[in-house]
């Protein structure tokens, strides 16, 4: 799955491993429904309509709480920008906006797309 097919999906889990904050998001259309994780090893934020941000906003300390305004929430639209950023769109009208951009403590790819179990299927 990529960034275009995160539209419908819906936000069932937000979480850190090790040092990389994620959302894990659902495809209740697929059979089996699949789980996939967006994993974020940069700087990134949580805006509100209006509130363009700075998009060099670092993570906050704990970075839970920021994207638990956006569990249980479906994906309206997704964007990978030219740069390399991203643009995630919800239905509570928030948007996660993650940068581009390495910064001194990123390890590989900025933001990534993972399956979050196995071969990222699961049954419910």
């Amino acid at each position: 799955m990529t960034v275009e097919h995160l539209p419908g999906k819906l936000v069932v889990e937000v979480g850190e491993r090790q040092a990389w904050p994620f959302l894990t998001f659902l495809d209740t259309e697929s059979d089996p429904e699949r789980e996939l994780r967006l994993y974020l090893d940069t700087y990134w934020l949580v805006t509100a309509p209006g509130d363009a941000g700075s998009g060099r906003a670092g993570a906050p300390d704990n970075p839970l709480p920021e994207l638990a305004r956006l569990n249980n929430r479906y994906v309206v639209t997704a964007v990978e920008n030219p740069d390399g950023s991203l643009g995630v769109t919800f239905d509570n009208d928030l948007t996660l906006r993650v940068s581009g951009e390495p910064v001194e403590t990123t390890t590989g790819p900025v933001w990534w797309l993972s399956p979050s179990y196995g071969d990222g299927c699961r049954t419910r």
